[in-house]
């Protein structure tokens, strides 16, 4: 016996496989893309760096930010984030000295669109992450800003906290088109036999 599908099966099947195929692509967004980082200091451009995103390093060692000669953080860009981590190797904390913005760019513009982003605080014993704050610039760009925990000597960061900012992005056209599909497939007639 040979299954012979029908009109609304195909569809449905073409468009499942699409939107399959939009999610895998969509999973590797950062990965083998270039990203340019750059730092502003109250204002003025005083740290950058252009990498490829890789998957089993971090891209950058973000150095200068404070008074503590041991204060240092690693810049790592993710699937679908970008991850933070602290270290202090003198051990007391430190705080920033000076107001902080980050821009992160997709140089290429390879990556589909920048939708939205926000701030996932992971791991601190004295820092509230809820005052950084992260923001969509434009398609191709999005910041994070730390000048909240400079203006608070409060926020003390230790050799370990992390943040983390997760990123969405505007759909790949394969996943709209494959919902599309769906919803005209489901139209369809039905033949009786």
């Amino acid at each position: 016996m040979t299954f012979h599908p029908n009109r609304s099966t195909l569809v449905l099947s073409s468009c499942l496989g699409s939107l399959l195929i939009g999610t895998a692509a969509q999973a590797e967004v950062f990965y083998r893309n270039t990203i340019l980082g750059e730092g502003y200091r109250d204002g003025m451009m005083v740290d950058s760096f252009e990498e490829v995103a890789a998957f089993d390093a971090p891209e950058y060692l973000w150095t200068g930010f404070s008074d503590s000669a041991g204060a240092g953080a690693l810049i790592d860009v993710r699937q679908t984030s970008v991850r933070i981590d602290f270290t202090d190797d003198s051990g007391s904390g430190f705080g920033f000295d000076g107001d902080w913005v980050w821009y992160f760019n997709d140089v290429d513009m390879t990556m589909m669109d920048f939708e939205s982003v926000r701030v996932v605080g992971n791991r601190s014993r004295s820092v509230d992450w809820s005052l950084v704050q992260a923001e969509v610039v434009d398609a191709d760009t999005f910041s994070i800003d730390f000048s909240a925990l400079a203006s608070d000597p409060g926020q003390i960061i230790n050799d370990g906290d992390r943040v983390r900012v997760v990123m969405t992005f505007v759909p790949a056209p394969a996943g709209a088109l494959a919902l599309l599909g769906v919803g005209l497939g489901s139209g369809g007639r039905r033949r009786r036999a």
